[in-house]
């Protein structure tokens, strides 16, 4: 019986450790987060003043968040598909006719800036520009690439991306499936 409460004692600090350093990790991680909130702020503040809805700035920040603090006051241009919502465009290879017309226009082009990145996001094409001059310049390519990519190319509506956002789950089912409680049927249904 000694031995048992000895390894009841070594275990409970050993629990109580591992407690601790989970606490510390967490701590530590909640203050790197409010940190990196801090800086973002004022970046997300202007990219939301110059025409980019919130979910686009939260996609940025996962996928290019150095653009974002090399360029914070980015301008930003968008391209979809005629039937847009209902139609989407969802891989790098759909964007990519897009991406290749517009770089090519700036070849030998001194006028403007050239684009910061161009990304397929929330089913358009999302063109990050530096400055609104460079910005009405791809806004003006848009007859040229609807010759080029061969179908009428055009500008969504923030109430078009509204729509697609809303109805992303519909659309995506499986994608949201961790998220579904199990029932003992063995079906999964939203909480």
């Amino acid at each position: 019986s000694g031995y048992c409460k000895q390894w009841e004692k070594s275990t409970k600090q050993e629990n109580d450790r591992k407690t601790r350093r989970k606490r510390t990790k967490k701590a530590v991680r909640l203050k790197m987060i409010r940190e990196r909130s801090k800086r973002q702020a004022p970046i997300s503040l202007s990219l939301l003043e110059n025409g980019f809805i919130r979910q686009e700035v939260q996609s940025l920040w996962r996928r290019c968040a150095d653009v974002l603090y090399e360029h914070p006051s980015l301008v930003p241009v968008r391209f979809c598909l005629p039937n847009y919502p209902r139609e989407w465009i969802s891989t790098d290879s759909q964007a990519k006719p897009f991406c290749d017309f517009i770089n090519d226009s700036f070849r030998g082009q001194t006028q403007f800036n050239k684009p910061v990145n161009i990304n397929p996001h929330g089913g358009y094409v999302l063109v990050l520009m530096e400055e609104d001059v460079s910005a009405t310049y791809v806004r003006g390519l848009l007859p040229g690439l609807r010759e080029a990519v061969g179908i009428e190319v055009r500008e969504p509506t923030r109430e078009e991306i509204a729509v697609f956002h809303v109805t992303w789950a519909d659309r995506s089912s499986g994608m949201f499936g961790r998220y579904q409680k199990r029932f003992h049927d063995g079906s999964r249904r939203w909480d």
